[in-house]
C-alpha cells in the first residue's frame, strides 16, 4: 500500500464518520489500522531505496575496480 493510497483512506474514513456512517470508535479502529500501514509503507519504500542505492554503489565499486 502506497502512502497516496493511506491518504485516499484516510479521507474515505474522515467523511463516513462525519455522515454518521460508522461511530467514533469504529473510525478510531479505522485510523489506527491506517498508523500501522503508514510505518509500513515507509519502511518498505526505506528499504526499497537502500537496496537501490546499495546496487548503485556496487556497480560504481566493480566499474572502479575494474579500471586499470
Amino acid at each position: 500500500m502506497t502512502l497516496n493510497d493511506i491518504e485516499q483512506m484516510y479521507h474515505e474514513y474522515t467523511g463516513m464518520y462525519q455522515t454518521g456512517a460508522i461511530s467514533k470508535d469504529e473510525y478510531l479502529n479505522l485510523l489506527r489500522g491506517l498508523e500501522v500501514e503508514k510505518a509500513v509503507s515507509m519502511n518498505a519504500e526505506e528499504m526499497h531505496k537502500k537496496e537501490e542505492l546499495n546496487q548503485m554503489v556496487n556497480a560504481a565499486i566493480n566499474i572502479v575496480s575494474m579500471a586499470v
